[in-house]
């Protein structure tokens, strides 16, 4: 890709990076940074929850911390993003998996 830099994943986890509030470009680039390469399981209170490659699982209350926002603004960026094209959401009961919409290019292809 023409014009990009690789971010590693770990990123997302970085103190620099979590240690203001989130706006929402940012929250954007945090699913980016956390969505799985790979199919699979998620579990969180005692149940599994299936995400796809290109998805991430967002807890709301986990996420509001995370973002240092409300819940109901989490749910509101993430309705935002479903909006515009961005992504796609299943709900669950406090969790919400987003599908990031042609996750694809934003996959480095392997060299």
């Amino acid at each position: 890709m023409a014009n990009s830099i690789l971010l590693e994943k770990s990123f997302a986890g970085d103190a620099l990076w979590l240690s203001e509030p989130f706006d929402n470009p940012r929250r954007w680039l945090d699913i980016l940074l956390r969505f799985n390469h790979e199919d699979g399981v998620y579990g969180y209170w005692g149940r599994n929850v299936h995400v796809d490659r290109g998805s991430v699982a967002l807890v709301h209350r986990m996420t509001a911390k995370r973002w240092s926002c409300t819940e109901l603004q989490v749910q509101q960026f993430i309705d935002i993003c479903c909006i515009v094209g961005m992504a796609t959401k299943q709900e669950y009961k406090g969790c919400t998996v987003v599908s990031v919409v042609g996750f694809e290019k934003y996959i480095p292809e392997a060299s």
